[in-house]
């Protein structure tokens, strides 16, 4: 069973060390040793930055145990209160880093039931593709399970994300003399207003797309009327939906208007899907949660690197300690006890009875 005391002591360390996005290298030099000592593991560092370890002494196929070692921003120290720990990071997602690390530990001496392969990866939280986007690639697996926080419900897909950049024109004049321009401002509200009553498609089991205006940008001086009006959409894709589909809903909104659209990122767009609870291995995972608690399934809102395996066509879950809903938020915080138990599950899953 996993040592509680252990995990918390790994897990505050982790927690104490800051590892934003690009700055991941101590975190990274601390799960590295436990890997390696704690774990006996061979690991390595690839030119991206990140961490990759494995055991090939399973039966044939293989299994990706998935984390981030980068925080978003906004460092403020550790507070303990018994059993739980509250830290930027608690959540998303070093706990599931620290579970990770003391499943291998308690295996170290076990037979496996697969091989395993550990990818700890840099810049998720960042706008361009994480680490993970290289390593899925190249990866060979029959599962792959994302550790982002899930409460410990097994969430068997999510949706997709795309971002997109609309430029609105309209014409620059003076300030007082406002009516020979024409404010690129108030007709991007018009667009905004267009894009708002949208339609959007829902998937039963993945839920509704979703569209947000994350951000704005005009002008060039407070007396000058904006010529150009630029915004950022967020836009998410429930099953089925592309980024070439997304473009021709804001082309058809916005019909009629003087404007330019472009996706950001549709090369690389985190993509929306599903696994079938039946696929062999995730039912292997779903016995050993239910061996220890309720099993519970669900979907994840927000993308997860778990689109990248899934893309390369390896099957991918999320399953992870950690309320969800706490990511991002000075609110983060995590019990010790649910590590402890993520920890367990995933041993008794890697286990060679």
């Amino acid at each position: 069973m996993a040592s509680k005391v252990r995990v918390k002591d790994r897990l505050r360390k982790l927690l104490e060390t800051r590892s934003e996005s690009g700055g991941e290298g101590e975190v990274r030099e601390l799960l590295k040793e436990w890997l390696e000592d704690d774990a006996g593991l061979h690991t390595q560092v690839d030119s991206e930055g990140n961490l990759i370890a494995g055991r090939d002494e399973g039966r044939g196929k293989a299994v990706v145990l998935n984390g981030h070692m980068d925080t978003v921003p906004g460092y403020y120290g550790v507070a303990e209160e018994g059993d739980i720990l509250l830290a930027r990071g608690a959540v998303d997602m070093k706990a599931g880093l620290a579970g990770i690390v003391e499943a291998l530990k308690e295996l170290r001496n076990g037979e496996l039931k697969y091989n395993v392969e550990v990818h700890f990866v840099v810049k998720e939280e960042a706008p361009q593709p994480s680490g993970t986007s290289v390593l899925a690639k190249r990866c060979r697996a029959s599962l792959a399970i994302v550790a982002e926080p899930t409460s410990l419900e097994l969430y068997l897909g999510q949706r997709g994300r795309v971002t997109m950049e609309v430029s609105v024109r309209g014409r620059a004049a003076h300030a007082s003399r406002a009516e020979k321009g024409i404010n690129a401002i108030y007709k991007a509200i018009d667009a905004i207003e267009r894009l708002r009553l949208l339609p959007l498609p829902e998937h039963p089991v993945v839920g509704k797309a979703s569209l947000e205006i994350t951000a704005i940008e005009a002008g060039v001086a407070a007396n000058v009327v904006p010529e150009v009006c630029t915004f950022t959409i967020d836009r998410r894709l429930t099953l089925g939906e592309t980024p070439e589909e997304t473009m021709k809903q804001v082309h058809r909104a916005l019909a009629g208007m003087e404007y330019t659209a472009r996706l950001i990122n549709g090369d690389t767009f985190s993509k929306p899907f599903l696994v079938d609870e039946d696929e062999p291995l995730v039912r292997e995972l779903s016995g050993a949660i239910s061996r220890r608690r309720e099993l519970r399934y669900g979907v994840s809102r927000a993308t997860t690197d778990a689109s990248y395996y899934h893309s390369a066509g390896i099957p991918a879950v999320i399953f992870g300690p950690g309320d969800p809903s706490l990511a991002h938020t000075r609110e983060e915080r995590i019990d010790i006890n649910e590590v402890v138990e993520f920890a367990d599950i995933i041993v008794d899953f890697l286990r060679l009875c």
